[in-house]
C-alpha cells in the first residue's frame, strides 16, 4: 500500500509516528514547510521518503496558488493509495482534501481535537461536519477525540485510536540512564523538582501554575519543611519576560539554567528554573531528575509532554482540560487531575506528591510507564493500518460543487 502522510512541519513527535508507519507501508512523508512558527526543532533525522513543499520557510510563506501547485505536484508524483491529512483547520489539509476528491483517493483525517478545546460556533460546526464527511476514516488520539468526530458525524467504526504517540523506547532508555547518574558530577541533582514543559503562551496557564507553586512554598514553610522542591519550567515563547517578572513579584529565586548547570550544581529549596527551549536529546535528563511532572493547560487537545513524562517513569499532575487526561491518568495510581482554574487544588496536589515517601512516588512512576506502554508504537501501528485499510473500503465519490466551494472558501480565509 502506498501512503502519503502530511504534516505542517516535522518534529520529534511526527518523526516517531512516521518511522512506525514506514515499517508498515510504502510511505512518503510530506511537510508543508521546513521551519515551524511554534517550535525550534533541530537535527531530526528521517529514514523514509520525504518531500518539503517550502524548503526555505514555513507553510505560511507560500501563497495559496503556490501551496496548491506544490502539494498537488508532489501527490501527483507519489500516486498514493491513501492520504493521511492533519486535521482541517489549516490550508494544507483542505488543499489535500481537494486533491483527494479530484483523484478519488481516500483521505484519513488525523485529529487531536476534542469538543471542549476551543469555543464552538454552531455555523462553523455545521461546515466542519461537511469537511469531516469528505474523509473516508480517521486516526485520533483517544476517547475524547473519537467522541468529537462522532459528534461531527463520522461513524465510530471508521475511527481508530493511537495517533498521539511519542518514542517511548527513547524516553525509557535515556531517562533510566540519567536517573542512574543522579547525584553524580554529570547527572541531575539529588533533590527532586517539579517539572513542566510548555510553549510560553496564554492557554498553558503558566501564571496560575506559578501562583500555585508560590502557595506550595508558603505552605511548606508553615509546615516546617526546610527544603521545598524547586520548579523547573522548560520552554520558551512570547510570555517569557512576563513570566520572569511574575516570579520576581512572587518573591521566588530564579535561575536561567538547568539545576545541574548552576555554579553550585544545586539550588537548595524554593526556586524557579528557566532552562529555555531544549532539543529532544536533552529532555530525558530533565525527566530523570524530576519528582513529578505538571501540565496545567486551560485548553489542550492532547498534551504529548505527558506521554514523555510517563515513559520517563514520573507521577503526573494533569489538568482535566488536557485531552490526554481521560486516557492516561489513573487517579491516585499514576497521578492526579485537577481543574485548571483552581489554584488551591493544584497547590494541595504539589504538597501531596512532594510529601510522599520516595517508594510511593516510584510506584506511581512505574504505573505511569505501564499505562503509556499501551499508547505507544503498537497501538499507533494498529490504528494506522486500521484507518488506512478502512479508507480503501470507502473511497470518495468524486468532487461536488459544494465541496469545491467550501474547501476553496476556507483556504482563502486561512491564506492571505
Amino acid at each position: 500500500m502506498k501512503v502519503a502522510i502530511l504534516f505542517d512541519n516535522f518534529g520529534p513527535y511526527h518523526v516517531a509516528r512516521l518511522k512506525a508507519a514506514a515499517e508498515l507501508v510504502d510511505l512518503t512523508a510530506v511537510e508543508f514547510g521546513a521551519d515551524s512558527s511554534s517550535y525550534q526543532w533541530q537535527g531530526l533525522s528521517a529514514d523514509f521518503k520525504t518531500h518539503t513543499l517550502n524548503p526555505s520557510g514555513t507553510s505560511w510563506h507560500m501563497t495559496r496558488a503556490d501551496f496548491q501547485k506544490r502539494l498537488f505536484g508532489v501527490l501527483d508524483q507519489v500516486k498514493p493509495d491513501v492520504v493521511f491529512v492533519p486535521g482541517w483547520a489549516t490550508p494544507g489539509p483542505l488543499l489535500a482534501l481537494q486533491w483527494c476528491l479530484q483523484k478519488r483517493i481516500p483521505a484519513v483525517i488525523m485529529s487531536e481535537s476534542t469538543a471542549w478545546d476551543a469555543p464552538r460556533v454552531f455555523l462553523r460546526e455545521i461546515i466542519k461536519r461537511y469537511i469531516v464527511s469528505l474523509a473516508s476514516s480517521a486516526l485520533v488520539g483517544g476517547r475524547p477525540q473519537r467522541d468529537y468526530l462522532i459528534q461531527l458525524g463520522m461513524s465510530k467504526k471508521r475511527i481508530f485510536l493511537g495517533y498521539n504517540m511519542v518514542d517511548n523506547d527513547f524516553f525509557i532508555s535515556r531517562s533510566d540512564f540519567w536517573r542512574d547518574q543522579v547525584g553524580s558530577s554529570t547527572g541531575p541533582a539529588e533533590q527532586p523538582y517539579f517539572l513542566a514543559s510548555n510553549r510560553f503562551i496564554a492557554k498553558k496557564n503558566l501564571f496560575s501554575l506559578l501562583d500555585s507553586y508560590a502557595a506550595y512554598v508558603k505552605c511548606s514553610s508553615s509546615q516546617g519543611i526546610a527544603n521545598p522542591w524547586p520548579f523547573v519550567l522548560l520552554g520558551d515563547g512570547e510570555l517569557k519576560d512576563s513570566l520572569v517578572n511574575h516570579v520576581r513579584k512572587l518573591g521566588l529565586p530564579i535561575e536561567f539554567s538547568a539545576p545541574w548547570e548552576c555554579s553550585a550544581n544545586i539550588h537548595s529549596g524554593a526556586c524557579v528554573y528557566f532552562p529555555g527551549f531544549r532539543q529532544i536529546d536533552e529532555l530525558p535528563r530533565f525527566y530523570a531528575g524530576a519528582g513529578a511532572f505538571v501540565h496545567a493547560s486551560l485548553s489542550e487537545q492532547w498534551g504529548l509532554v505527558v506521554n514523555e513524562a510517563m515513559a520517563s517513569r514520573l507521577p503526573v499532575i494533569v489538568s482535566e482540560s488536557c485531552g490526554c487526561a481521560i486516557d492516561l491518568v489513573a487517579e491516585g495510581e499514576n497521578g492526579y487531575t485537577f481543574v485548571a482554574s483552581q489554584c488551591p487544588s493544584l497547590t494541595q496536589l504539589l504538597l501531596k506528591i512532594s510529601n510522599m515517601d520516595s517508594s510511593s512516588r516510584i510506584k506511581m512512576g512505574e504505573r505511569s510507564r505501564e499505562i503509556i506502554h499501551q499508547w505507544g508504537r503498537k497501538r499507533f501501528a494498529e490504528g494506522f493500518m486500521g484507518a488506512a485499510e478502512t479508507a480503501l473500503q470507502f473511497p470518495p465519490k468524486g468532487p461536488s460543487p459544494i465541496a469545491q466551494v467550501i474547501l476553496t472558501m476556507f483556504c482563502r480565509r486561512l491564506i492571505a
